[in-house]
């Protein structure tokens, strides 16, 4: 009986260390998405004044 209990309290700690693995990942990804998007449109607004130049 003892033995039961002990082994649902710790599949209960485990599922909440991967659920928390999984989130963090999950966010780690949107970070480096994020970080993509804002680099990408810094290097669009460079080549664009960069081509664009003085016309006259």
């Amino acid at each position: 009986m003892f033995k039961e209990q002990m082994n649902k309290i710790k599949s209960l700690v485990i599922k909440e260390k991967q659920q928390d693995v999984e989130v963090k990942k999950d966010k780690r990804k949107i970070e480096n998405l994020v970080a993509f998007l804002i680099i990408l449109i810094v290097t669009l607004i460079a080549i664009n004044m960069i081509l664009k130049g003085k016309r006259k």
